[in-house]
């Protein structure tokens, strides 16, 4: 029998989920809800509520996806644990550390339900095969990181009323969103950092505010340093005027360097991997590049929650644990700052 599925916000991401949901025999998504009637109209197959919360008090739901502003994130998926659903939750799984506790201690009461959390660059091709390459030990242990993820704007300004365009600019507002530029994308950097290396416990950072001068920064550079005194550079960026995404790894026996990723907007660039290799001669190492076309993070990440509905592990990857790491990153960073 199929899992009757509620989408909580049908925006961009809303809607791109469900272009995977729909096509999975395991999922039937019988309801969604957004304040916009623009986005209700896009779902033709289901019921349609403009408040998430009347729609998680009237349906019955077996799953649910969460892909609202962060100030509600939370508080969803606290109810969506409440009404014994599995939860999927799009990043970040909060506005910061200590809302993220609560949802943490609610789960902690559940059983055989699943709270998994959307960090879907883990599942592009290119992550997974330096993953793959990492932890064959070919090229030895990780000896630092460095990345930098970054794009030329906050929010867009839309061709809309006033009012629209306050409730779109949610992002700059920190009572909203709980941060700028380093909740929005860096957190995905961090969460990779996390993946190949992890455990990080001290932060050098400047987190600044200087060029759109709104509540929430637009540029945080950030030294991290974990117990192996393994470090990992960061630069999160919303003045970036070509976006970028590059994450170097540097280890003993050469060099993995990730660029471009594929995204929605496609204008990060191609997506490639280049592995490095060190020779005799330290003036020619060897390089080889992988180049992918087709971004197959979305459904991989899909398939991997639907495995975890069905069997029901008590430990997995994208839980509320890596979360609470990832946020406590975060919250390291910004307490850092200048």
């Amino acid at each position: 029998m199929k899992l009757r599925v509620a989408i909580a916000g049908f925006g961009s991401v809303g809607q791109r989920r469900y272009f995977f949901l729909k096509k999975k025999k395991f999922f039937n998504v019988v309801a969604i809800s957004d304040q916009y009637i623009q986005y209700r109209k896009k779902f033709k197959h289901g019921k349609v509520y403009n408040d998430y919360q009347k729609m998680l008090k009237e349906e019955q739901i077996d799953v649910l996806f969460v892909c609202l502003p962060n100030k509600d994130s939370a508080k969803a998926t606290i109810i969506g644990l409440n009404k014994k659903c599995h939860v999927f939750c799009e990043k970040p799984p909060s506005r910061n550390l200590k809302e993220l506790k609560k949802v943490y201690e609610r789960y902690k009461k559940t059983k055989n339900l699943i709270l998994r959390y959307g960090f879907n660059h883990r599942y592009h091709e290119s992550v997974q095969y330096a993953k793959e390459i990492i932890d064959s030990k070919k090229l030895g242990e990780i000896i630092n990181l460095r990345g930098v993820y970054g794009k030329s704007y906050l929010t867009i300004k839309l061709k809309a009323s006033a009012r629209i365009n306050h409730d779109f600019n949610w992002r700059t507002r920190k009572k909203d969103s709980g941060g700028g530029i380093l909740l929005d994308q860096g957190i995905h950097l961090i969460d990779l950092m996390n993946l190949f290396v992890g455990r990080f416990v001290e932060a050098k950072s400047y987190v600044s505010k200087d060029y759109w001068k709104k509540d929430v920064e637009d540029n945080v550079y950030t030294i991290l340093k974990n117990r192996k005194k393994i470090y990992a550079t960061l630069h999160s960026s919303a003045t970036l005027w070509k976006h970028n995404f590059s994450l170097d790894i540097t280890l003993e026996k050469g060099m993995i360097n990730l660029s471009g990723i594929l995204s929605g907007t496609k204008s990060y660039g191609e997506e490639r991997i280049k592995i490095i290799k060190r020779t005799k001669n330290p003036l020619k190492p060897t390089e080889t590049n992988k180049l992918y076309s087709n971004d197959l993070s979305w459904d991989k990440e899909i398939n991997n929650f639907i495995t975890l509905i069905k069997t029901k592990p008590k430990k997995y990857q994208g839980g509320i644990l890596e979360a609470l790491e990832t946020m406590r990153i975060i919250k390291m960073i910004y307490s850092s700052s200048n």
